[in-house]
């Protein structure tokens, strides 16, 4: 039997209204084009670290941000949530940093997770973004 873990591509915890003064998110999206940030990203856990596949999601930029500008995207609660290189792990996660020169430019990231090996509830986890740097001089 298959566990699968739920990852939720979200700027804010779900159901929580963003505030006025929060910076625009970056849009992510599915394979096929679908964006993602709302409903969430199924993980499917099998048995066996071959037989995880990654998902392969598309991370476009806020149009309305000043570039170049630099997203961190992190997988929270687990060490188990993996990215593609380069990115970093810890215990707590994995996070990848992806920097844009302006709004046209998309970059894709593939995500994956380990086996736990074992019966278990189906897992939520979170995949946060946050803004991490504008280098662009104001103009």
């Amino acid at each position: 039997m298959a566990a699968v873990a739920v990852l939720l591509a979200s700027f804010l915890v779900a159901g929580t209204p963003p505030p006025a003064h929060a910076a625009p998110a970056a849009q992510v999206a599915d394979l096929f084009g679908r964006t993602v940030n709302s409903y969430g990203v199924r993980l499917v856990e099998w048995q066996g670290y071959l037989a995880n596949p990654y998902v392969e999601l598309t991370v476009r930029p806020p149009a309305d941000v000043r570039f170049p500008v630099t997203i961190d995207l992190k997988a929270e609660g687990t060490s188990r949530l993996m990215m593609d290189l380069p990115s970093r792990l810890t215990a707590t996660g994995a996070t990848e940093t992806l920097t844009f020169a302006n709004a046209a430019e998309s970059k894709v990231f593939r995500l994956a997770i380990h086996s736990k090996r074992g019966p278990g509830a189906d897992e939520r986890r979170t995949l946060r973004q946050s803004r991490a740097r504008c280098t662009a001089r104001p103009r």
